[in-house]
C-alpha cells in the first residue's frame, strides 16, 4: 500500500485492472493540471492510494470561500443545508432551523470540521465504489491515520439501496454514519416500474418527441460551451453554486476518455438537453444533466432526459442512482428513496474534531433525518 503525490504521477504503478485503468484515465490529467483546471470551484490537493489491483483518490478537506460541497464538509453540512431549507416553503420550520445552522456553523468552524481526509472522492455529486472488503477498508483506515495524523477519515456517498453491505463493514470497523441527503434509486430488475402511468406516458413522449437523441461523442468547442451552459442553468443557477463547476477541459476529457457517456437532445441543430452518465460495480449515475429552462414545459425536456436514463440503465442491466431532488417525480416512475450517508472514523482525531462529528451526527439524526423523511428534500 503506497500513497503518491501529484508530483509523483509518473512513478505511479497503475494496476492493469478495470478499476486501475479507470482511475488512471480520470486522475492522471487532474494530477498533472490540478483539480481547478477541471472543476473550477474545487482547489484540492490530490493523492492516490495504490494497493493490489485498486486505486483510491485521497484528498484533504479544505475550507475556502466559494468552495464546492464535495470537497468541504462545512459547505456540505452548513451552506448546502441552508439552500435546502429554503425549498421547504414553511417559515415556521425554516427560521428556527436557520438559527440552528448559524450557531452550528460557528461551532463547526471552531471544531475544525474540515480537518478530514476524503477517500474515494471523485469530485462528483455521487461517488461509486469498487469492490472493497473488510480487510482492505481496515488497512486503508489504519494507513491513512498514520499518514495524516489528527484527521478524520471520511468516505462519502453510501446508501442502503446500493451499499448496504459496505455500510455494515464500515460500522464494524468503528465508522459512524453521518446523514448526507436523501436520494432515489431505480432497481430495474424489478419490472413493476413499467406499470407506472408516468413511466408509460414518458415512453410515449420519447417515441413522439420532436427532439432527436444524439450521441455526444464528437462535440465542437461551441457545443461543449452549450452543454456547460445547460448544466449551469439547472445545477448552479436553479439550485446552488455549491455544486461542482465543470470546465470545458473536464467535459472534453470526460468525453474523449470515455469517462462519461453523453447523450443530447437536439432540435433544428440546437442542443436543448444533455445527460452524461457512468457506471461502476453494476450501478449507474449521472453527474452531468441539464436542459434549456426557457423551452416550453410541454416539450418535456426533463421528462425526456429522465426516461432516457431509465432506458439506458435498463438496456445495460444496471441499477440507476438518480441522486437527490424531484422526489415526487422520481417516485412516480418507480424510484425508491434511501438516505445517503458519509462514513467517518474519528479514532485518531483530536478532541475538537471528535466533538464536531459527534455533535453533527447527533443533530443530523435528531433534526435533519425527520425533515428529509417528511419533506423528501
Amino acid at each position: 500500500m503506497k500513497l503518491f503525490r501529484a508530483e509523483e504521477v509518473d512513478q505511479i504503478p497503475w494496476p492493469d485492472s478495470v478499476d486501475g485503468r479507470y482511475a488512471r484515465t480520470f486522475f492522471d490529467p487532474l494530477l498533472r493540471h490540478g483539480s481547478s483546471h477541471f472543476f473550477s470551484n474545487v482547489d484540492a490537493e490530490i493523492f492516490l492510494l495504490v494497493f493490489g489491483e485498486k486505486v483510491l483518490p485521497v484528498t484533504p478537506g479544505r475550507l475556502d470561500p466559494g468552495s464546492c460541497y464535495v470537497s468541504s464538509p462545512y459547505d456540505h453540512y452548513i451552506r448546502y443545508a441552508g439552500v435546502e431549507l429554503e425549498t421547504i416553503g414553511n417559515r415556521w420550520v425554516e427560521i428556527p432551523c436557520s438559527f440552528v445552522l448559524w450557531v452550528l456553523g460557528i461551532f463547526l468552524r471552531w471544531a475544525r470540521i474540515n480537518n478530514v481526509i476524503y477517500v474515494n472522492n471523485w469530485f462528483l455529486s455521487t461517488n461509486l465504489y469498487p469492490a472493497l472488503d473488510r480487510e482492505e477498508i481496515g488497512e486503508v483506515t489504519e494507513f491513512l491515520q498514520q499518514q495524516f495524523p489528527g484527521r478524520v477519515v471520511m468516505f462519502r456517498s453510501l446508501n442502503e439501496g446500493t451499499d448496504a453491505r459496505l455500510l455494515e463493514v464500515f460500522e464494524s470497523l468503528g465508522y459512524s454514519r453521518v446523514l448526507s441527503r436523501q436520494l432515489y434509486v431505480s432497481d430495474l430488475s424489478d419490472s413493476s416500474y413499467r406499470k407506472k402511468r408516468d413511466y408509460k406516458n414518458d415512453r410515449k413522449l420519447l417515441d413522439s418527441t420532436v427532439y432527436e437523441v444524439v450521441d455526444g461523442k464528437d462535440l465542437s468547442e461551441v457545443e461543449i460551451g452549450r452543454v456547460i451552459d445547460l448544466y449551469n442553468a439547472l445545477y448552479l443557477e436553479k439550485y446552488t453554486e455549491l455544486n461542482p463547476h465543470f470546465t470545458a477541459h473536464w467535459i472534453r476529457t470526460a468525453i474523449e476518455q470515455d469517462l462519461l457517456t453523453v447523450k443530447l437532445l437536439v432540435r433544428s441543430g440546437r442542443i436543448d438537453g444533455v445527460l452524461g452518465f457512468f457506471e461502476r460495480g453494476g450501478v449507474m449515475t449521472t453527474p452531468l444533466l441539464g436542459y434549456d429552462t426557457s423551452v416550453p414545459i410541454d416539450l418535456g425536456l426533463y421528462r425526456l432526459l429522465s426516461i432516457l436514463l431509465l432506458v439506458e440503465a435498463e438496456s445495460r442491466g444496471l441499477i440507476l442512482n438518480q441522486s437527490s431532488g424531484a422526489a415526487g417525480f422520481k417516485r412516480g416512475r418507480g424510484a425508491v428513496g434511501y438516505l445517503e450517508y458519509s462514513m467517518v472514523h474519528v479514532g485518531a482525531a483530536g478532541i475538537r474534531e471528535r466533538c464536531a462529528w459527534w455533535t453533527l451526527g447527533s443533530l443530523m439524526r435528531a433534526i435533519a433525518e425527520p425533515l428529509l423523511r417528511r419533506y423528501e428534500l
